[in-house]
């Protein structure tokens, strides 16, 4: 029997209190020892847990040619410093188990750490090719999912976008007890895409002059050069988010790139960005707010008093999205219901079945504090509303 060791180096980048109390990164890079005589389409799981947080888990391709040995790198970010954390590894061999072991450590405030893991490698000689079994059938084969890519580029539109894995969390408010934001129920969601930026009023113009809509303020009696007037005053370039945009505008736009409006549910787990309990995108420091998020007045990063920012001016959350907080409100798809949340579905909730309002969140330029900047706040409003406070960015699934 051969084996097979791995060697997982942390290396733990942790900040002062000052700057970011509350969470770090784990870099691993996995070092592989040369073996021969591996087959098969190998993986290599990594699961972090702890009794504070929802387990992160990773499972990804074995790059390094196991023949020749090397060096492969995972990061595991957004971990909370201070915590115990459980780390298991396990090796994938054509999806079964090969070998595993665990540790826990504690995520000191410190320069560096290290762990070493012995991985053992359960495969035997290759057998004589007489007593093997036959290969199966090419219709029972089974088919192995392929690694989606972390960021794309949406082709229709030129977005940037970016992977949000599937997974659960608790959404709700449990820190100011918004009424509407009650009561705090898990949610479990399929992973997608999804827009990094919000649309700009570039993109917005590519829309209307490739398909010929009509936006619903010229169908209501402004002239199409009063509404570019109206949105110059508040996002004067093409790379600031549109406004002015109702939910059925944003909604044609989403169709006509062939995406769409994310659920509610997908819009606040995104811009939790993988933080547990947290209330901001950021954590829950309002005093860094102004390095995260466009509002009222200025300071820090936000420069921009009474108008919106250009899209990426800020900071981005876990997941590499920017403006999760601030800038413009955000159409969702849902119907707003603020007793939803007592009888939401468990998995993907796709809202109300009908309503009066659509879903607005993130809080926008106009907003004179924080409060409607936290990942849980609620809003609404009718879908034909057109606001210089309102514009979107879109989702698209896996499939």
């Amino acid at each position: 029997m051969k084996r097979l060791f791995c060697l997982l180096i942390l290396s733990f980048g942790l900040f002062g209190c000052d700057r970011d109390p509350e969470t770090t990164t784990i870099q691993m890079p996995i070092h592989l020892a040369p073996q021969k005589g591996l087959t098969g389409d190998w993986q290599l799981k990594v699961r972090v847990s702890s009794p504070e947080m929802d387990a992160v888990m990773q499972t990804i391709p074995l790059t390094v040619d196991p023949e020749q040995g090397g060096v492969q790198q995972v990061t595991i970010p957004n971990l909370l410093v201070g915590d115990t954390v459980k780390i298991k590894i396990e090796i994938l061999a054509d999806g079964q188990l090969v070998s595993e072991r665990s540790q826990s450590i504690t995520l000191l405030d410190s320069a560096a750490n290290t762990v070493s893991f012995e991985m053992d490698k359960l495969v035997e000689e290759k057998a004589d090719p007489e007593s093997e079994e036959p290969e199966p059938k090419e219709e029972e084969k089974e088919e192995k999912p392929k690694k989606l890519p972390d960021k794309i580029t949406w082709q229709k539109d030129g977005s940037k976008m970016v992977l949000i894995p599937g997974g659960s969390f608790q959404m709700g408010d449990h820190l100011d007890k918004m009424a509407n934001a009650l009561p705090v129920h898990k949610v479990k969601l399929d992973g997608f895409y999804m827009d990094s930026h919000e649309i700009t009023v570039g993109q917005f113009k590519r829309f209307l002059k490739q398909s010929g809509y009509k936006p619903e303020a010229v169908k209501a009696g402004w002239d199409i050069n009063h509404l570019w007037n109206e949105v110059k005053n508040w996002s004067p370039t093409d790379e600031h988010p549109v406004i002015y945009v109702s939910w059925n505008d944003a909604t044609a736009y989403a169709k006509w790139a062939g995406k769409r409006l994310p659920t509610e549910a997908e819009w606040e787990y995104a811009a939790r960005g993988g933080r547990i309990g947290k209330g901001y995108p950021w954590g829950d420091d309002e005093k860094v707010a102004r390095d995260y998020a466009n509002y009222q007045g200025t300071g820090g990063r936000d420069k921009w008093d009474k108008l919106t920012a250009p899209v990426g001016s800020f900071k981005p959350n876990g997941y590499s999205l920017y403006d999760m907080a601030g800038n413009v409100w955000e159409w969702c798809q849902d119907w707003y219901g603020s007793d939803y949340y007592s009888k939401s579905p468990a998995k993907n909730p796709p809202g109300p079945g009908t309503g009066k309002f659509r879903v607005l969140r993130g809080g926008s330029w106009g907003n004179s504090d924080t409060i409607n900047l936290r990942v849980a706040g609620r809003s609404n409003d009718s879908p034909g509303r057109r606001s210089r406070y309102i514009g979107f960015r879109c989702v698209s699934g896996l499939r």
